[in-house]
């Protein structure tokens, strides 16, 4: 066990990314067996249905272990992934989806 000062727990791997730029910007960040996508709610009018029938697709094909979509109205989506059973292009096809059923219509409403 390292107590020392230069010890720093390495709980989250992976850089902020852009994703999405139109209609608005929509954000991922990958990392520790979850992806997290980002977006401002209010430049979006959110079908969450939509959103539970894709991410329900993505776990029903394998690409992904479960969601959360508690936070769907703060603009926060979680997405899990077990590292033994899924790789990175499980984690890009997540990203790409989610991000697609985001932007699927002229959902963007508002203006900066």
């Amino acid at each position: 066990m390292d107590t020392g000062s230069n010890f720093e727990p390495k709980a989250w791997h992976g850089l902020l990314k852009t994703v999405a730029v139109e209609p608005a910007p929509i954000f991922a960040l990958e990392g520790c067996g979850e992806v997290r996508l980002y977006f401002d709610p209010k430049k979006f009018s959110i079908n969450a249905d939509a959103v539970k029938d894709t991410l329900n697709g993505l776990v029903y094909n394998n690409n992904c272990s479960g969601f959360d979509i508690n936070r769907l109205i703060n603009g926060d989506i979680r997405v899990y992934l077990n590292p033994a059973c899924h790789g990175p292009s499980d984690s890009h096809r997540v990203i790409t989806k989610v991000a697609e059923a985001l932007c699927k219509s002229d959902l963007f409403l508002g203006e900066d």
